[in-house]
């Protein structure tokens, strides 16, 4: 009986250790990748959405981001997006680059309640950047700082 009952709990605790981890990776966020950025000399370890998917999801579903965390958003060419803080929970700065390297555009503070107005930058960018909300004052990035993806 001793035996049955130690299975027993053998068996719910590995159980609670697989549900704690699938909530913990959902909370991630979809992306796999991670990657070094250097933007105005400052490292930033970021998530890449680089697929449809990824690009459309965003930060959704992410409940902060630490100091110098973000993610980059790359796109196959230059393009003009359209960018919304839908399902955000925490304002983010957004940085616009060029496929240069160089920051065009910035968005300062976005914030959830924003929604469904959208962001966009004035030219076509190749990437850009999420951080959390002040990142960009606070660390004095500037239009032409450049960016590098490590």
């Amino acid at each position: 009986m001793k035996k049955i009952k130690f299975i027993a709990i053998l068996a719910l605790s590995f159980m609670v250790v697989i549900a704690i981890n699938a909530l913990v990776k959902d909370k991630a966020g979809p992306y796999p990748r991670k990657t070094k950025v250097i933007v105005s000399g400052i490292t930033i370890y970021a998530e890449i959405a680089d697929t449809p998917k990824e690009r459309e999801a965003g930060l959704s579903g992410h409940l902060a981001l630490a100091e110098n965390e973000g993610l980059v958003f790359v796109f196959e060419t230059p393009t003009k997006p359209k960018f919304w803080m839908k399902d955000m929970s925490f304002p983010i700065d957004i940085i616009w680059i060029n496929q240069s390297g160089k920051v065009i555009f910035i968005t300062e503070r976005a914030e959830p309640e924003s929604y469904p107005l959208t962001f966009s930058p004035p030219d076509p960018v190749k990437y850009v950047l999420e951080v959390p909300a002040g990142f960009v004052e606070k660390k004095d990035v500037e239009i032409g700082d450049t960016m590098v993806i490590l």
